[in-house]
């Protein structure tokens, strides 16, 4: 499976990073963690604080697989508004959720705040629009839920749109707590804190078999053998064949990254941007000022695209772009598409395997996969060291 074709913007902007050793010998720790994108890292920084003896494992380079194809746009909004995802798993849960994503966001800038290193970490806020007239009243619906539970939003109309931004719409909710990262520099930053917190890293290490025993498990890696009490499996779209993949399906989003922005091509408080069709357009500027587009999903062809496909998903893209904004003068940078998995019911996987103990997975599927990284590292944190978490009923594994 090709996770993303084209030319990523990240991995520009990191050519200097902190590199780690490969494994050579055998080693016992408490906690392993298998994967080192933004699930690993943020799992290893958080079980590092609480002094847990943990070692991460990664077969590649840290944070250069799927992260780096991550477009930096965090929001606690799902991709299923609050009204929505009552109706699906009950109030109660739905509300905890969303307050767990929120928190997540506040955990996420706490931990840029730890690390002397540039993590491209800010706080922004989005405009959530309504895409057409007929949309505007349930997103005022959801405006209303959001504030009635003390969510940090505002509600404008089309004339204050029109006041702000070059382009009219029906009715937004602007959100003020959400945020962006380089999600390749913020990998590499956490991992680096992690490491400063006694967690041992090690890059090019591959687990190659594993067996799984009652009170420890034992992984044999291309570099040495170690043996946890217990496992995190962090490794997205290779831990597929653990999962019961009807729950799980595949989709393709492409994305496109510009030159720097002028100043007046930018937009108002340079907000995150995206909408209530489906599939949406989600737009964000860079810490370089660069416009980040992203969108047009579909769920084949998992296997990529063709070159002239490639190229039309381009210039489809950046049409929609320049529809709201008429004045952009930019070009296109950096092209590319990427794999990402949604559940049956739009939360990640979370949690102890139902069939191995002390075997955890934190799968962060979804259009807001950092936010839910974050949300799998809190819960597995607490999971480990006191064997709950209030939310962990919500995105268990074994949920139907």
């Amino acid at each position: 499976m090709d996770l993303f074709q084209g030319k990523l913007y990240w991995p520009e902007t990191s050519r200097n990073s902190r590199r780690y050793d490969k494994l050579e010998g055998d080693l016992e720790c408490d906690v392993l963690i298998i994967g080192g994108g933004l699930s690993g890292a943020l799992c290893a920084f958080l079980l590092g604080e609480y002094g847990v003896d943990t070692v991460l494992i990664e077969k590649n380079k840290i944070g250069e697989r799927v992260s780096a194809a991550n477009t930096g746009s965090l929001h606690f909004m799902s991709d299923q508004m609050l009204t929505d995802l009552i109706k699906q798993i009950g109030d109660e849960k739905a509300v905890s959720f969303y307050k767990l994503s929120q928190k997540a966001i506040d955990e996420l800038a706490r931990i840029a705040a730890d690390s002397d290193t540039e993590s491209g970490f800010e706080k922004k806020s989005s405009l959530y629009f309504s895409s057409s007239n007929s949309d505007l009243s349930k997103l005022k619906a959801e405006y209303e839920l959001l504030s009635k539970l003390d969510f940090p939003v505002a509600f404008m109309d089309k004339k204050e749109i029109e006041s702000k931004f070059p382009f009219t719409k029906p009715g937004a909710i602007y959100t003020l707590c959400d945020a962006r990262i380089n999600p390749l520099k913020y990998c590499q930053a956490v991992t680096e804190r992690a490491a400063g917190k006694g967690v041992k890293i090690f890059e090019n290490t591959a687990m190659k078999d594993y067996e799984l025993g009652d009170k420890k498990h034992t992984f044999k890696t291309n570099g040495g053998t170690i043996s946890a009490q217990k496992v995190i499996f962090a490794t997205g779209y290779d831990t597929l064949d653990f999962m019961n993949t009807k729950k799980i399906t595949l989709s393709r989003t492409h994305a496109i990254v510009t030159n720097p922005l002028s100043d007046r091509e930018r937009w108002y408080e340079d907000c995150l941007i995206w909408e209530t069709k489906r599939p949406y357009l989600y737009i964000s500027l860079s810490d370089e000022k660069r416009l980040i587009a992203g969108g047009l999903d579909e769920t084949e062809p998992v296997g990529g695209y063709s070159r002239k496909e490639f190229k039309r998903k381009t210039e489809k893209l950046l049409d929609s772009v320049k529809e709201l904004f008429p004045n952009l003068e930019a070009k296109v940078e950096f092209e590319y598409n990427s794999i990402y998995a949604n559940t049956f019911d739009g939360l990640p996987l979370i949690g102890e395997h139902p069939k191995h103990k002390n075997v955890y997975f934190l799968l962060g599927f979804g259009g807001n996969g950092t936010v839910c990284s974050m949300i799998g590292a809190i819960i597995i944190r607490d999971l480990i060291k006191y064997n709950y978490h209030p939310a962990a009923d919500i995105v268990r594994l074994d949920r139907s």
